[in-house]
């Protein structure tokens, strides 16, 4: 029997030389008997059970998340591939004539054929989606919440123990200020002794010693002394 390739059928719209379907081998006119690889054109139990539909169906199944939320111009490039992926296995889509064979209903009505399958059941697949978005949105914002919760909770914690810290620094201070006044005293005298003593040694430092100042009452950090 002839052998005919699926190039020769007329290409659907958008498709162009360079970009043909994979040859099909195998006889596309008066066929006895399909193969696994076909896939059946027609309603019925022997075509729900063949092999090939099921696969078909398969491919359908899973692209039709993506055919529903693409834009327009990806649609025909999904159904196209699919059609492309049953040819590849030299699967062909058959149609039972009036004589009892089957032919092949050509590429074009093949592609018309997958994207019907692949618009059937989209509003139902457009709620799916959207309930899963909303679902996906909603766990975000109780995370963000939680996370919210959980930062403001650590600076109540906080403010607590920094009220606990000052409370503990007051009383700790107040009963360091009479300590503190004898020591800045006790270094007072001793600034003054050590001034006099210098002035005893050389009157001319005078000037430079009154710009001094003890790092103790300076916080750690002495004036520079007058040049």
């Amino acid at each position: 029997m002839a052998t005919a390739s699926t190039s020769s059928n007329s290409a659907p719209s958008g498709a162009t030389a360079s970009q043909p379907f994979p040859e099909v081998t195998l006889p596309l006119t008066a066929i006895k008997d399909a193969l696994e690889s076909d896939v059946l054109c027609g309603r019925g139990g022997a075509a729900q059970r063949h092999p090939g539909n099921q696969h078909y169906r398969n491919l359908v199944s899973t692209n039709k998340p993506y055919y529903t939320t693409c834009p327009k111009p990806e649609k025909l490039k999904i159904s196209r591939s699919i059609v492309a992926t049953i040819r590849e296995t030299n699967g062909r889509f058959l149609e039972r004539g009036i004589d009892g064979l089957f032919y092949d209903i050509g590429d074009k009505k093949a592609v018309e054929k997958t994207s019907q399958a692949l618009r059937e059941g989209q509003p139902k697949m457009r709620k799916k989606i959207q309930a899963i978005q909303n679902h996906q949105a909603a766990s975000v914002s109780a995370s963000s919440a939680t996370a919210s919760a959980s930062a403001s909770a650590a600076g109540h914690r906080t403010s607590l123990d920094l009220s606990v810290a000052a409370s503990n620094t007051t009383s700790a201070g107040t009963s360091a200020d009479g300590g503190a006044a004898t020591a800045n005293q006790e270094d007072e005298e001793e600034e003054e002794d050590i001034i006099g003593d210098i002035n005893d040694i050389d009157p001319n430092v005078e000037a430079a010693a009154a710009g001094f100042r003890s790092p103790l009452l300076e916080g750690s950090k002495a004036s520079a002394v007058p040049q």
